[in-house]
């Protein structure tokens, strides 16, 4: 079910997405992962994996290679373990509870699980596309900047 979810989301927020496809800058699959985890349990991530492999497979500007493939898990474990980082940030500051008792926990875990962790999926993501030739270098601190505001606006939210 949450691997449908964040295919539903990740195919609507993908109609903003700058070229080649890959970053948006409001991405909230990357939310619903982490509140997902959070909420309920860090044993849901193998439904951030599969959504996000199925939402860059269809992404693919070379649908059903082994490029596209190897991007697609890649991009997927980046989101999977940006997700499961965030949570165990999130944990750490509210001492383990999922209870948002206090302003001082809200903005912690915005802040962790948001810009803080957000690195993560931006950086790996823009990493690989960088190295199997699906992103050139003149857009790799654009795309990569789009991909960041995506995750923390989407993690925020």
């Amino acid at each position: 079910m949450l691997a449908l979810i964040n295919v539903a989301a990740g195919r609507l927020a993908l109609l903003l997405a700058i070229p080649p496809g890959y970053a948006t800058a409001l991405w909230p699959p990357a939310g619903i992962a982490f509140a997902a985890l959070f909420a309920r349990s860090s044993a849901l991530w193998p439904g951030v994996f599969l959504g996000s492999i199925l939402v860059n497979l269809w992404t693919s500007p070379q649908p059903g290679t082994l490029r596209s493939i190897g991007v697609a898990v890649a991009i997927a474990a980046a989101s999977t373990l940006q997700a499961l980082i965030a949570v165990r940030l999130a944990r750490w500051w509210t001492g383990g509870s999922t209870t948002l008792g206090s302003i001082r926990d809200i903005a912690g875990v915005l802040i962790l699980s948001g810009p803080v962790a957000s690195l993560v999926a931006s950086s790996c993501g823009v990493m690989t596309l960088r190295l199997t030739g699906l992103l050139s270098p003149e857009s790799a601190a654009f795309s990569w900047w789009t991909w960041w505001v995506g995750d923390t606006i989407g993690v925020v939210l």
